[in-house]
């Protein structure tokens, strides 16, 4: 595989009880301010657990995109990449697995007035290899990826926003605390949650090429 990429899962916002802090997932870990926060993820598989598949029946799952260089990287070269923590979910992961491309609230360095959204959708069309080197993305190694079919992208910066909706999907069964399940590449998603996100974005879906320009590597 080429030296495309895409930060999957890096950038996330926290909430505290207090305020808000800008914290990225790197590692299985929390880097905010100075601190180092070890993290018990409540949301899904740990690393190494297996995530079961019906035979012949293909996954669904929410992409999560922290940083803008990589929401471009992927809408532009169609593939993605993964760092070397174990995920059970991106082990699993499998040409024909539909894939839905959700930008969080700090991915465009501007979390007061963005909000986390979807904003396409895909297929991956491999599974996920190793690549012959490691690739750096925004000053993040990945060591792993595949290659998907974006079929369709909201043009910036819209999207169809996730917090409202997460009270109706099964993937945020703790909906008060909706952006621990976030903390993650790759969030399995049922076949209702699917149809609910998208008949949410379907409206404002064009195609990758018509969208692909309005999305900037550059603050905005």
């Amino acid at each position: 595989m080429g030296p495309a990429a895409i930060l999957a899962g890096q950038r996330h916002r926290q909430v505290d009880v207090q305020a808000e802090v800008e914290v990225i997932w790197l590692a299985g870990s929390l880097v905010g301010d100075r601190h180092l926060i070890r993290c018990r993820d409540d949301a899904g598989p740990t690393p190494g657990t297996r995530v079961d598949r019906v035979s012949g029946v293909n996954a669904a799952y929410l992409v999560v995109l922290g940083e803008r260089a990589a929401i471009r990287w992927v809408l532009e070269q169609q593939r993605m990449a993964f760092p070397a923590t174990p995920r059970a979910e991106v082990a699993a992961l499998a040409a024909g697995d539909r894939l839905l491309l959700y930008a969080t609230r700090g991915a465009w360095h501007n979390p007061t007035r963005d909000r986390g959204r979807v904003i396409g959708t895909a297929t991956a069309t491999s599974a996920v290899r190793a690549f012959d080197e490691p690739v750096e993305i925004a000053g993040m190694r990945f060591v792993s990826g595949c290659t998907l079919d974006v079929d369709g992208v909201v043009p910036y910066p819209g999207g169809a926003e996730l917090q409202p909706l997460v009270h109706q999907l099964a993937a945020f069964p703790k909906p008060h605390a909706w952006s621990i399940y976030l903390r993650r590449p790759l969030l399995r998603l049922t076949a209702t949650d699917v149809e609910l996100l998208a008949g949410a974005l379907r409206p404002m879906l064009a195609t990758r090429s018509a969208a692909l320009s309005t999305y900037p590597t550059q603050p905005s």
